[in-house]
């Protein structure tokens, strides 16, 4: 069963890297808020069929549901939609170094609930801090923008940290299919308004100029990254839990570098491809020894 648990999150992993190549490659046709609540609406197309085949299976409880928002809002809400952001400043390379640290806010939320600060996490810690470093562009030019990337990234691992560990708990109370299917359905409900909204406000977005590669990117990354990567990542964490299934995921800063390099036709640099290893490394490291 353990076994079968970590293909799931291997596939995850596979699955999960192209998300930056793709949106990298549409970089300037998305309006990330807009974007996180389109590809919710084409991810939940399938996955409503889905459920419809195996059985709509969740526990309704005002807790429950508290749950089941929640984590949807934190994680694949504001988590992705702070992840698209940084991938359109810094490309998607250097973005998932970054955000894929998220195990460390979920080890993090572990030790504050009680659980010991293990050897591994800290051994971790530090290769992939280390990995950050290396990758960081020493050049001053465009610094700002780069911190600013930099601080959206760090917002999507906090958030994925955070909704990792939420997910878990609502896996209590739901299915994995149906759980992905209620997730999404949040995400439709709120993120499309709001993205709306901001365009209409802020006025710094031409949907009409843009339409073409909003809708392929977000068809491709919903049913890609969120109806097949998000359910086998539930399917993984309902099996084994947290630290068992970011082990496999945190080999998806290295798959990037491949994706991103082939897809989007972004070049990697030496110290960016040690940095992303050295991440994968103490991330997978954490998970192994926790």
């Amino acid at each position: 069963m353990r076994l079968l648990s970590f293909g799931y999150a291997l596939i995850t992993a596979l699955l999960w890297s192209l998300n930056p190549a793709f949106i990298s490659r549409y970089r300037n046709s998305l309006q990330p808020i807009l974007f996180t609540g389109l590809r919710a609406l084409l991810a939940l197309l399938p996955a409503v069929v889905f459920c419809s085949l195996v059985g709509f299976n969740a526990e309704v409880t005002s807790y429950s549901s508290a749950l089941f928002v929640v984590s949807a809002l934190i994680g694949p809400g504001v988590g992705d939609a702070a992840y698209t952001k940084a991938i359109q400043i810094l490309g998607g390379g250097r973005a998932v170094v970054v955000a894929y640290t998220y195990i460390f806010v979920a080890q993090a939320l572990s030790v504050i609930a009680g659980e010991a600060l293990k050897p591994g996490t800290v051994v971790g810690a530090v290769l992939a801090f280390l990995g950050l470093f290396i990758s960081t562009p020493r050049n001053s030019g465009g610094s700002r923008a780069s911190l600013r990337g930099f601080g959206y990234a760090a917002t999507a691992s906090v958030c994925w940290g955070t909704g990792t560990v939420l997910s878990t708990m609502s896996l209590h109370y739901s299915d994995p299919v149906s759980l992905l299917v209620i997730r999404l359905g949040v995400l439709v409900s709120v993120f499309i308004p709001a993205g709306l909204l901001s365009v209409y406000v802020r006025r710094d977005y031409d949907i009409r100029n843009n339409i073409r590669g909003l809708v392929v990117c977000s068809g491709l990354t919903g049913f890609i990254g969120w109806f097949g990567g998000m359910y086998f990542f539930l399917m993984s964490l309902d099996i084994v839990g947290t630290a068992s299934t970011v082990l496999a995921t945190a080999l998806t800063p290295i798959l990037s570098m491949i994706t991103t390099s082939s897809v989007a036709g972004e070049s990697h640099n030496y110290r960016l491809v040690l940095g992303a290893g050295l991440t994968s490394l103490g991330i997978g490291t954490a998970a192994l020894l926790s």
